[in-house]
């Protein structure tokens, strides 16, 4: 499981939003009663503040997170991470048609790809992360699924 980062930018606008809320209300209650309408009106510039300020936070955050979870970064793969244990049942014969051709994923791609299916990862989403065809990847997880029956 991966733990998200900190970020504490985050926070800062969280409380920021809050102190203005609080300001704002104090500054309403505090004014007399001819600058009431002054100061509602500096309530609501202050509210829609806050709000600018937590929804540029959340979309940050979102930005943040999509960059994150991007695809993994393509690279040689260590093959003593394979052992017999880890490519038990993986399905070379089927396996073989798709990795012919221009483009085709490395040994590596494919072993690692088998062992993320195998421990219950979606196809379609092992296919996003590592940049491999679904077709490709649904093969595996059918062997896989077979071989967990």
């Amino acid at each position: 499981m991966k733990a998200s980062h900190p970020h504490p930018g985050e926070g800062l606008a969280a409380v920021a939003a809050v102190a203005i809320g609080v300001l704002a209300v104090v500054a309403v209650k505090a004014a007399a009663g001819q600058d009431r309408p002054m100061a509602a009106g500096a309530l609501a510039g202050a509210a829609a503040l806050a709000l600018a300020l937590l929804v540029l936070s959340a979309y940050q955050h979102r930005v943040r997170l999509r960059v994150e979870h991007e695809t993994l970064p393509a690279g040689p793969v260590d093959d003593s991470w394979f052992t017999p244990e880890t490519l038990d049942g993986f399905p070379a014969e089927a396996v073989r048609p798709l990795l012919s051709g221009a483009g085709a994923p490395s040994p590596g791609e494919v072993y690692t790809a088998w062992v993320l299916v195998r421990h219950g990862h979606d196809a379609v989403w092992v296919a996003q992360h590592l940049g491999l065809p679904v077709e490709l990847t649904r093969v595996l997880g059918e062997a896989a699924a077979r071989q967990r029956r």
